[in-house]
């Protein structure tokens, strides 16, 4: 399942902040945990609400979801824009499988003249302050970005916030390389 990646996990011997799906339902007529020790009152000499286990009999075969098992380095598209004199763009890519970029690329006719106003993982912006970058620090002739971005899941939208400054329309393309998830 796409949420292990985040750290939630579905299985039914999980516990949540201390319970079992049992307690929280106030089901108890589940003879498969029970209190340790032999005293069961109040005083006894084990901590409350500390469980013991039994071995579950097999019941048939059980399904399991399965995640994402490995990464692999992709690209990820933006794609390519014009742009006047003046004017901010919204650069948006739609990644379909969880996405960490570590590396973006900007190019355009007139590189020196754009700059990046922002960057957002969704609603969280990537850039420490909130003034603009040059677009040149992105030129694909820079190798030594080592940036780590957050992590875009499915249903999560990278802008990259581009300006221009130039005279002409500037004809600008976004790309991201990046580390992706795999079934």
């Amino acid at each position: 399942m796409p949420y292990e990646i985040m750290g939630y996990d579905d299985d039914d011997d999980d516990e949540l902040m201390g319970f079992d799906d049992d307690e929280l339902l106030g089901d108890d007529d589940d003879d498969d945990d029970e209190l340790l020790g032999d005293d069961q009152s109040f005083y006894g000499s084990e901590l409350l609400g500390r469980r013991r286990r039994r071995k579950r009999k097999k019941r048939g075969r059980k399904l399991k979801r399965r995640g994402y098992s490995r990464e692999r380095g992709l690209v990820l598209g933006f794609g390519s824009q014009s742009i006047a004199t003046g004017v901010t763009v919204d650069f948006v890519a739609n990644p379909q499988v969880p996405f960490r970029g570590k590396r973006l690329i900007l190019s355009a006719t007139s590189l020196n003249e754009a700059s990046l106003e922002d960057l957002k993982i969704g609603k969280n912006s990537m850039l420490v302050s909130a003034q603009s970058m040059p677009a040149e620090a992105f030129g694909a002739g820079t190798f030594d970005q080592a940036i780590k971005l957050d992590t875009a899941v499915p249903g999560i939208e990278i802008t990259a916030t581009i300006s221009s400054s130039s005279v002409a329309a500037n004809v600008v393309n976004v790309g991201m390389f990046g580390v992706a998830a795999e079934r």
